[in-house]
């Protein structure tokens, strides 16, 4: 269709991975064939007819996650036409997936743990590019909570130290975002920076860096892998924020996404009262 190249390129715009835009438009595409099918105008589109498309699918055996995406699809291509002038309202901006509630029971790391993760990986002046790399990578998952997919698609002008700042941008997962850089990760990040050419914060294989990180700390005697860490970071951050803040830090599309956090820190709390109160 040759709306879903416009629709590519507004996509593109939003600075979506060349991937997601590719599996975003095929989906979108999917839920315009059975529009057409059913010979209703997108112009014409309402709620209701989001939620009929829903059981359709539903009926084909399509679990909440799946018919998630074709939802979170489909209101991108609806703002698409919205930005456009097409149409004046998005008719599914308020269409949820109720998604039962997985069961997220993980050993954490504290703040202070995590702070010593980061200091495992040392810089001094002078360090090799792999180094700081390193360095950099280890601070964005342990201080700003981000996931490889979010760590590919950043660029350099993303960061921002006279703002204190990092700009994520959206991906088929997670929201736009701008979070706080911490003191700490200043320096070790404007030597990376001042070492790079080109646009792209990390112009190598983030999942290969990322693995050998993994394989460094588990030598250290460190029991870790990037789910553990980034569900440490989000158990400590519902620690001090309320979960609507999180969510936004997260960059969870779902406030339910949140939740399956905070459901942990119950988990958390039972498991001490039974090993300190056994009788309780």
């Amino acid at each position: 269709m040759e709306d879903l190249k416009a629709f590519g390129l507004y996509l593109t715009g939003r600075r979506m991975s060349k991937s997601n835009v590719k599996v975003t438009c095929l989906t979108a595409g999917y839920f315009l064939t059975w529009l057409e099918e059913q010979g209703m105008p997108v112009t014409e589109v309402c709620y209701n007819d989001m939620i009929e498309f829903i059981r359709f699918k539903k009926a084909k055996g399509l679990k909440a996650s799946s018919l998630q995406k074709f939802v979170l699809a489909a209101r991108h291509y609806f703002d698409h036409l919205k930005k456009q002038g097409i149409i004046k309202d998005n008719p599914v901006s308020y269409v949820r997936v109720k998604n039962p509630q997985k069961k997220v029971v993980i050993d954490t790391y504290s703040e202070k743990e995590l702070s010593a993760i980061y200091n495992e990986f040392d810089t001094q002046k002078g360090s090799d590019l792999i180094q700081l790399r390193r360095k950099a990578i280890i601070g964005l998952l342990i201080y700003q909570g981000l996931t490889a997919t979010e760590l590919k698609m950043l660029l350099i002008e993303d960061v921002s130290f006279t703002k204190g700042t990092i700009y994520i941008a959206e991906t088929l997962r997670s929201n736009t975002r701008v979070l706080k850089l911490e003191a700490i990760q200043y320096l070790p990040l404007q030597a990376y920076i001042s070492k790079l050419n080109g646009e792209k914060l990390f112009p190598v294989s983030v999942n290969q860096q990322i693995y050998e990180m993994m394989l460094i700390l588990r030598k250290r005697a460190y029991n870790i892998d990037v789910i553990k860490l980034r569900t440490s970071v989000i158990i400590n951050w519902l620690r001090s924020y309320n979960i609507i803040q999180v969510k936004y830090m997260t960059g969870h599309k779902y406030i339910s996404s949140t939740e399956r956090y905070k459901n942990q820190m119950v988990e958390e709390l039972q498991k001490e009262v039974e090993k300190y109160h056994p009788l309780l």
